[in-house]
Order: C-alpha cells, then sequence, then structure tokens
C-alpha cells in the first residue's frame, strides 16, 4: 500500500532557511530505520 500526500500552498509566506546544520541533521535522521519524512 502506497500512502500519497500533496501539500497545496496557498499563501505568500516565506519559506524556511534551513542551516546546514540543520539540513545534515534532518537528512541523517531520515536514513534512520523506519523514518518518515512526514514526522520530522
Amino acid at each position: 500500500m502506497t500512502i500519497s500526500r500533496t501539500e497545496v500552498i496557498t499563501s505568500v509566506e516565506r519559506r524556511r532557511r534551513w542551516s546546514q546544520d540543520e539540513k545534515e541533521r534532518l537528512v541523517a535522521a531520515s536514513l534512520e530505520p523506519g523514518a518518515w519524512l512526514a514526522f520530522m
């Protein structure tokens, strides 16, 4: 079973600026066994 999610952004919000440290932490967490990106 494949779960699909689509998010439509309709407002004029600013985009999040991620620091290099935050990016590395999120990528490492996404590679953990059983990790779901939706929960990060």
